[in-house]
């Protein structure tokens, strides 16, 4: 879906009140979780954010399956800076908005 993106920026939070930054730029995408940056959406009942591997930092992205306003996002990571691709899967995405 990446492929189907313009260039820039994309702001994506979901329920549990993370937000990632998508980015799409001439280097391959990137990927930036801030976990709790925001309220938990009441729909998460009592739900918490979980710290994840190499939060707060640009990760390349090697695929998203999926990325829809209403539905989790599952995102293919080189998390390990290995080749080797890592699975991600947010809860419900709740915005996603073109920054730049």
């Amino acid at each position: 879906m990446a492929a189907e993106m313009s260039s820039g920026t994309y702001r994506i939070t979901t329920a549990t009140g993370s937000v990632y930054d998508l980015v799409i730029g001439p280097e391959g995408p990137t990927l930036t979780r801030r976990p709790g940056e925001l309220p938990v959406h009441p729909s998460m009942d009592g739900a918490e954010t979980n710290p994840l591997r190499r939060d707060t930092e640009a990760i390349t992205v090697l695929a998203v399956h999926q990325l829809a306003v209403g539905q989790p996002a599952v995102f293919v990571l080189d998390l390990r800076r290995d080749g080797i691709p890592t699975l991600r899967t947010t809860s419900t995405v709740l915005t996603i908005n073109h920054l730049s």
